[in-house]
């Protein structure tokens, strides 16, 4: 046999051996041996799961997609039929595997020591009841006589919808046995209240905002109520936490935010406001400028025990506006905590203004002060008023936690009375008794504890201003600094 002919048998039989292997590992497992497991990414580490869970979601608000692994153990392909078996007769869940949506799948193949993905979504229809419900639907995945079962979970819960909304000439009192959530659509972007129209959001109300929609007020708005404790919560619908552990409730922007028009009127009080893109506005930028110079025609508004976090933008933004507010606390922003354009009527008793950026921003000054405003349509001035603070900390990860930006075309009157501030513009005037870029000493800002360390400068170093208890309702015996009282 020429070297040609023994080359030629080698090929012969290194192709039939490939081939032989190549069946071998193609074959289809015929045990009776349970191979399958399921697994997911939790924090960026594949973990053994047996249930996939949907935290809260609102009725007819479907929820983010989630995936999980199928996991073939073995050396051989398994052939499966996947089945979801409805326990609750609801057709919750939706998934789709390998590419194909459905609840009954036959002959899925997942190749040796291979895997697929399923991915699934959770929609709970109507319920009419108040409290939180679980529905749980079993996936069976069934071979050679072997079942195998895995468990879809959502919990859920019935709310108020008020989707594409604007009240008109009424006075609305919202309920408070179920959440209310508010969905924006094409011919409202939200919840608007005309200039003829009051809506009370009383105490305890939770309040939930789907992506992209807001609450617009042209009337009157009324949330919680002075002196009750019992607080209300704005937050974005999408309460779930993602695979990767990132919760939304941490996340900036997710919905517009709270708006108050000219002349309308907003009082708010012990309210949490969290991922929206601005908190609370005061006027809209893209109003008119003419109207926005006319003081006559500012929003006023009333701020009480007001936490507002986890902006995209400013916490708060006031064009022209008159704005009363004690005891607030404004942190996690991805511009400046409190903006003040174009002049007005402002007064801070006792509120902190923390910077120290959002969800991977770069930090902010604290505060920007200002008696002009400049837009696409044009520029205007308008007075500055006055803008008076009082026993607040403004004070962050920056240098410069202060900015007047002013026109000496109309006036600009501000005042800081015992104050803490970062700001190398202390010799710029207008501050009594301050104390200038000192630590507060926070007990743990990184982790949102705002309350005064027994060493911070804070204490006692503030001023009688009247308020006789602090943010969280706790008397104020001495004259602290800040929103929280030692």
């Amino acid at each position: 046999m020429n070297i040609i002919k023994k080359a030629f048998s080698i090929l012969i039989i290194t192709a039939l051996f490939i081939s032989i292997s190549s069946c071998r590992k193609d074959e289809i497992y015929t045990g009776k041996d349970e191979i399958l497991n399921f697994t997911m990414y939790s924090s960026s580490e594949l973990v053994n799961i047996d249930t996939l869970t949907f935290d809260t979601v609102f009725t007819t608000v479907g929820t983010v997609t989630r995936h999980f692994r199928i996991n073939n153990t073995s050396n051989k392909i398994v052939s499966l039929n996947v089945d979801i078996k409805n326990l609750a007769g609801l057709n919750t869940f939706r998934i789709n595997i390998d590419g194909v949506s459905g609840r009954n799948f036959k002959d899925v193949l997942i190749p040796a020591k291979d895997y697929i993905y399923a991915f699934v979504e959770a929609t709970l229809g109507e319920n009419n009841v108040s409290n939180p419900l679980i529905i749980e639907d079993i996936i069976e995945y069934s071979y050679n006589s072997i079942v195998q079962k895995s468990y879809l979970q959502a919990w859920g819960q019935d709310a108020y919808f008020h989707f594409d909304t604007i009240y008109r000439n009424v006075n609305v009192v919202w309920q408070i046995d179920k959440p209310h959530v508010i969905v924006g659509g094409s011919r409202f972007p939200g919840l608007g209240v005309d200039s003829f129209s009051t809506l009370t959001i009383p105490p305890t109300c939770k309040v939930y905002i789907t992506q992209g929609a807001g609450l617009f007020v042209d009337g009157e708005l009324y949330i919680g109520q002075a002196g009750s404790q019992d607080s209300v919560v704005f937050q974005t619908s999408r309460i779930e936490t993602l695979q990767n552990g990132i919760d939304f409730i941490d996340n900036p922007g997710l919905w517009q935010g709270i708006t108050i028009f000219a002349g309308a009127k907003a009082e708010i009080y012990n309210t949490t406001i969290n991922n929206s893109i601005w908190g609370i506005k005061g006027r809209h930028e893209s109003s008119d400028l003419t109207s926005l110079v006319d003081f006559s025609g500012a929003p006023n508004i009333i701020l009480d025990k007001v936490i507002i976090k986890n902006s995209a933008l400013n916490s708060v933004l006031f064009i022209n506006s008159k704005v009363r507010a004690t005891n607030c606390l404004f942190y996690s922003a991805g511009n400046h905590n409190l903006a003040i354009a174009l002049g007005g009527d402002l007064e801070f008793d006792n509120c902190t203004f923390y910077s120290a950026g959002v969800s991977g921003s770069d930090a902010k000054e604290s505060l920007i002060l200002s008696n002009y405003l400049e837009t696409a349509k044009g520029a205007g001035v308008s007075n500055l008023e006055k803008a008076n603070f009082t026993n607040c900390i403004l004070y962050g990860s920056n240098e410069e936690h202060l900015i007047f930006s002013n026109s000496d075309l109309v006036e600009f009157n501000y005042s800081f009375t015992n104050c803490l501030i970062k700001t190398k513009l202390e010799d710029e005037g207008g501050f009594s008794d301050c104390i200038f870029n000192e630590n507060p000493k926070f007990e743990n800002s990184s982790n949102e504890d705002f309350y005064l360390k027994e060493s911070s400068p804070c204490i006692n170093a503030g001023i009688d201003n009247g308020l006789s208890e602090d943010l969280y309702f706790s008397p104020r015996n001495n004259f602290d600094i800040g929103a929280i009282a030692y």
